[in-house]
């Protein structure tokens, strides 16, 4: 898959590491080092997707947000927001701009987010399924991954069963995890 994505990252050195990660994953990578260099850089030519650092989405009130929300050509294009902090009102913010994705940067590796990005633009089909706790073959599964408990350990609600399907290895391999649908961890 070669996809187009704008990388909008603060933290220069963070940037960096995900510019070569995308760019050793065969996206052509475009940078944006300023909040005022992403629409631009957008405009110039539609990305498939936009990594977008939480601290250039809130300069100015959220203004990229706004923009690329009211531009009739960038409206569709997933963001995946990045922060390094979980916070309530990013979360909010990220819905009511109905962002496609919000990670927060310590939880999620460049090939958490890779596998993510390649979710919404179709490279790997994910299957959500609520699960049965108290059945043994989804315990033992639990258990094979290192799960002693299917509630979330933040929220302590019921954990959901996620499989990704990794185009890369062949058409019948799934990664699985288990995943809060409230917390996103």
């Amino acid at each position: 898959m070669r996809g187009k994505i704008v990388i909008a990252i603060k933290d220069q050195f963070l940037s960096r590491i995900y510019v070569d990660f995308f760019r050793e994953e065969n996206f052509l990578v475009s940078v944006a080092e300023k909040s005022d260099q992403i629409f631009p850089l957008i405009s110039q030519e539609i990305p498939d997707v936009i990594l977008l650092d939480i601290s250039f989405a809130e300069e100015k009130d959220f203004g990229i947000l706004k923009e690329l929300k009211a531009d009739d050509s960038a409206r569709k294009i997933p963001i995946v927001l990045i922060s390094h902090h979980d916070e309530e009102r990013y979360r909010k913010k990220a819905v009511e701009f109905e962002v496609k994705d919000f990670l927060v940067g310590e939880y999620s590796s460049p090939l958490i987010i890779l596998r993510r990005i390649r979710t919404h633009l179709g490279g790997e089909k994910s299957y959500r399924l609520s699960i049965d706790a108290e059945s043994e073959a989804i315990r033992e599964i639990a258990e094979d991954l290192g799960y002693k408990d299917l509630s979330c350990k933040r929220c302590g609600g019921d954990l959901e069963m996620v499989m990704i399907r990794d185009l890369s290895k062949g058409d019948n391999y799934f990664k699985i995890s288990f995943i809060c649908p409230a917390c996103g961890i």
